[in-house]
C-alpha cells in the first residue's frame, strides 16, 4: 500500500476520501447541532490549509521541476525525508536559508547534499511568490553546514546505499542535477 499511496493518482485520491470524510462530519455535525455554515466552511478552509501547507507552492517559478520529476520539490523532499521518519512532514520554511535541518533521529535520508539541495527547492518553490522572477532564494557559503550541523558522516553527491535503493523501491525521481552541488555548501 505505501507504495501505491505514493502516486499522484492514489495520492490524489486518498486526499479526496479524507476530504468526503471531514465533509461529511460537517455536515452531520452542521445539521443536528445546528452550526452555522460559515463555521463549517472555516472548519474545511483550516483543514485543506493545514494538509497541503508545506508542500505548496507559492508561484510558478519550479514548474520546471514538476514537469521533470512528476511531483514539486516540497513533495520530493518531504518523500525522501519519509524513507528514515515516516512522520516527517514539510512545515512552511522561512525565507532565511536554511529553511530547515537535518534533525531526524535517524538522519541518513537527509545528512546528504541531495537532500540538502531538495529543501533549497522547496525553501523556493514556498516562497518565491513571483512567477518568472529571478529573485529565487540564494545560500551564502556554509548553508549546507548548518542544514548538517549534527549529522556525521554527511554525504557530498550521492544518497547512502540503503537510502538510494528505498528512493528506487519507493519511486522517488531525483532530478540528475541533485547529485551535483558546491563544494563549498552554498547554493545559487
Amino acid at each position: 500500500m505505501p507504495l501505491l499511496a505514493r502516486s499522484p493518482d492514489a495520492r490524489s485520491f486518498l486526499c479526496f476520501q479524507t476530504l468526503v470524510a471531514c465533509l461529511h462530519s460537517l455536515i452531520f455535525a452542521m445539521i443536528t447541532k445546528a452550526i452555522a455554515p460559515s463555521a463549517v466552511l472555516l472548519g474545511l478552509s483550516l483543514f485543506l490549509d493545514s494538509a497541503w501547507a508545506g508542500t505548496r507552492c507559492a508561484s510558478r517559478q519550479l514548474d520546471w521541476y514538476t514537469d521533470v520529476v512528476g511531483e514539486n520539490p516540497c513533495e520530493t523532499y518531504q518523500r525522501l525525508r519519509q524513507i528514515c521518519n515516516p512522520g516527517y512532514k514539510v512545515r512552511t520554511l522561512g525565507p532565511a536559508p536554511p529553511g530547515d535541518r537535518c534533525d531526524d533521529p535517524d538522519s541518513t535520508c537527509c545528512c546528504n547534499t541531495i537532500s540538502f539541495q531538495l529543501s533549497m527547492l522547496c525553501e523556493v518553490c514556498q516562497n518565491d511568490r513571483e512567477a518568472g522572477s529571478s529573485t529565487g532564494i540564494d545560500a551564502p557559503i556554509g548553508t549546507y553546514i548548518k542544514y548538517v550541523q549534527g549529522c556525521i558522516p554527511w554525504k557530498n553527491d550521492e544518497l547512502p546505499p540503503k537510502v538510494q535503493a528505498s528512493v528506487c523501491a519507493a519511486g522517488i525521481r531525483l532530478d540528475d542535477g541533485l547529485y551535483n552541488s558546491w563544494e563549498d555548501g552554498a547554493w545559487f
